[in-house]
Order: C-alpha cells, then structure tokens, then sequence
C-alpha cells in the first residue's frame, strides 16, 4: 500500500453498511454488559475501551494510521507535542538518570529538558549532532538512558544524521527519540535509519490547517527494552513488607514489549501479615496471569511452619495450587554445609567445591538435595566421591534454573536473569509461575 493510500485509509476499514468516513466518537465512557467484561479491560486481559482519556475509537484509529505511516509497532496521541516528549521521556527516565540531546532542537523542548525535568533530578547534555561519532559516545554518561534530536531542527533547520545517532546510543543499549515533526513520515521514517521512538507535534505538518493541538508517540518495536538498563519495566522487586495491593498492580500488569515479566517479594513473612492482607495474598496466588512470574523469598526461618497455623494455611494454599514449593531458604554455604553432612552421613566424602556444583545443579530444595546426595552416596559406594561421579548421577532439573535466575536478580544482573527466566518459562515439563524461597 502506498503512503498517500495509508494517508487515507490506515487504522478504519469499514464493515458492511457502516460508515465510510471514520466517525467522531464523543462519549467519554462505553457500555458493556457485565462488570466482569470491564475487570478484564482493567486487569490487561482483554482488548477494548472503557474511558475516553485511556483510549478512545477514533484516537485509536488515528494512532494505528500514524504508527503504520512511521513503520512502528503502535503510537500513543497526547494533547500536545510537548506532552509526547514528556511522556516518551518520563516512561525511560526518572529522578538520577541522564539525557544526551542535540542543541539543535525547538526551544520548548529546549526548557522542558534542561529547566523542567531538572527541577525532578533529570539532567541533560546539550551537543553538536554534527560532530563526530567518538566524540558524541564520550558524552554517554552511566545514567544516561536516551538520546535525542530532531530529524529536521525547529527552528534551525538542521538535518539530523540519524544513522550516527543511532549508533551513538545503541552502542551504550539506550534508545534514541526523534521529533519527526518538521518532516513527517512523507518525507523521513527514521524507524528506517534505526530511530527507536519518534514523536511529533501533530499540530504541525500532520494537521496543517491550524485546527488542532495534539502529539504522538510512536515505538519502532525494534529496541530491547530487556538489555538490563531498564530493569524496571520487566522486574519489579518489593520488600517485604510491601502493600499487597501494590504487588498485586505490577502482578497483573503486562510485560512492557516482552512476553512475560517477573516480581519478586524479599523475605515474605506471612506470620506478620494480618487476616485481611492474608485474603489478599491468597486472592493473588488464584489470579496470576500466565505472562507475570511471581518469585517470593521466604524468610530463613526462625518460625517453624509446623507450628505456626498461618504458615500451614499458607503452604496447603500453595499446595493447592499446584505451585514448585523448596524447602526453606538457606545460604549458599549453609547449603553447601548441609550438602557434605549428608555426604558424611552416608560414609563418603564430597569436598565443598562439588558440593557447590551440586547446589548449583539443584537449587535450594532441602528435600531435592537429600535426594540427589542420597543417589550420588549409593552410585559411589562410599568414600571420595568425583567430579565425573556428580556430573554422571546429579539430576540437572527446573530448580537450578530458578536458582540460578533468583542469584541474578539479587546481583542486579537483569540481562542474565531475563535470559534464565525466558528457559525456565520454555520448559514444556514444568510452567509454575510461582516459586517461593
């Protein structure tokens, strides 16, 4: 389809006797006919409009037109081009992180960077988009989570080299935002010369009639957002004494530009928490969506669930559930202690480096490990036990992989971990969404 056809035609087609020019819906809210249907339009899980500010039939369709026009995966409309710039950064950055953007750019952007955002501990640095490739990669700082510029400068008119931007900002794994507003997608798609987000002022060029104020987002769907600058977005961790609400929110929210997501609670104390966030935590366990990974850490124990009635109820829930439950949580080297113990109990003796592999191979399943070290004793017979013996009789199961995954994110190594939490939720044997430590 050529562009001037999308011009036309992109985001309505038309069904049988309905009209043929894209009509003006005004209503601010929309009938359906049960709640249930608007729970599922709450919770993510199913397509549609409920009220006009989240999204609206003929924005809708307006937003479909523009991201198909730039060759993206799908576009926001906001009120104003300044908004669409607000947004597109607020979404990446917050209070600490750092913008690299080209001085060349509209004045208003100019202030909301440099003088607005500032005020909400976001700096920006301001560079010559024409200097050289190394000089511009020197001016990434640590934080820095963008870089910006505009395709065609207002009102300086300079043309963007968006290829070099581009690689200014993949070669640190952040995004770089174009302002397409002086160009449109008519004359540029910088999707093409490898742009991750474009926005516009489409009270510009897009309207040229002077009839309306508005902006828009749109995303290329090209960038990793799972690279690990953005951990946020796909791994979200609370402590332990988080509002249940709270968790419960980023539970059912989807992944952002990935499959699945994962939450994780430290040291979930259920002895602490009263009937009522008791009933909440449980209402949760039922209605976690199949994209969300749940990860809670149990509390290295000093209360025995044994003797604690909440901790009963919690596990039989659990159990209910269906849900992957290991045994309390311990150290490493309590574990890898725990491992040449049972060892010796068995007459053979393991050193503390296999003992090592072997948690790593496991987990931290008490009774999975008792296993594993009791059909590792009997393969050797007693004494030394081998590195070649471990690696011939040790089962190799899920659990390492969660382990593993709980390792990386403690370490604050999100790249390794969303790789891990992609093989453990590839496994045909065993898709729980729930693993408690």
């Amino acid at each position: 389809m050529k562009i001037e056809t999308q011009c036309l035609h992109e985001g309505y087609t038309p069904q049988n006797g309905q009209p043929l020019t894209l009509p003006i819906y005004q209503s601010t809210t929309y009938k359906y006919e049960s709640t249930a249907q608007v729970a599922k339009l709450f919770d993510l899980t199913a397509d549609g409009h409920m009220y006009s500010r989240i999204s609206n039939p003929t924005v809708a369709a307006v937003e479909e037109k523009i991201a198909a026009l730039e060759g993206g995966v799908g576009a926001l409309c906001t009120t104003s081009g300044q908004a669409a710039t607000l947004i597109a950064v607020l979404n990446i950055l917050s209070a600490g992180d750092h913008i690299l953007c080209s001085s060349t750019i509209y004045g208003g952007t100019i202030n909301l960077l440099a003088v607005t955002l500032k005020r909400f501990g976001i700096e920006t640095s301001f560079v010559d988009a024409d200097a050289d490739e190394e000089t511009l990669k020197a001016q990434i700082q640590p934080n820095t989570k963008a870089v910006f510029a505009e395709t065609i400068a207002n009102p300086a008119i300079a043309v963007l080299d968006i290829e070099k931007m581009a690689r200014v900002a993949h070669s640190h794994n952040i995004p770089l935002i174009v302002d397409n507003t002086f160009a449109t997608p008519i004359l540029c798609r910088p999707f093409e010369f490898g742009a991750d987000i474009v926005i516009h002022s489409t009270t510009k060029y897009m309207d040229g009639h002077a009839t309306q104020v508005g902006g828009v987002i749109v995303d290329s769907g090209k960038f990793d957002w799972t690279n690990g600058n953005f951990p946020e977005f796909n791994f979200q961790e609370f402590p332990h004494d988080a509002p249940v609400d709270s968790i419960a929110d980023a539970v059912v929210a989807m992944p952002f530009m990935a499959e699945r997501k994962c939450v994780t609670v430290s040291d979930l104390n259920v002895e602490a928490m009263n009937t009522a966030e008791l009933d909440k935590l449980y209402e949760l366990l039922d209605t976690i969506p199949e994209t969300t990974v749940l990860i809670l850490y149990l509390p290295t124990l000093e209360i025995d669930p044994k003797k604690s009635a909440k901790w009963r109820t919690f596990l039989k829930k659990l159990d209910t559930r269906g849900f992957s439950l290991p045994s309390l949580r311990l150290k490493d080297n309590e574990l890898e202690k725990y491992v040449c113990r049972e060892a010796e109990k068995a007459n053979c003796l393991l050193s503390r480096k296999l003992a090592e592999r072997i948690v790593q191979y496991v987990g931290n399943d008490l009774n999975a490990l008792t296993n594993e070290v009791t059909k590792l004793c009997a393969f050797a017979g007693g004494g030394e036990i081998t590195a070649e013996q471990v690696e011939k009789t040790v089962t190799k199961n899920m659990e390492t992989t969660v382990f593993l995954l709980s390792n990386a994110l403690v370490r604050g190594d999100y790249s390794k971990a969303y790789a891990l939490l992609d093989l453990l939720m590839a496994s045909a044997k065993n898709r729980t969404r729930f693993w408690p430590f």
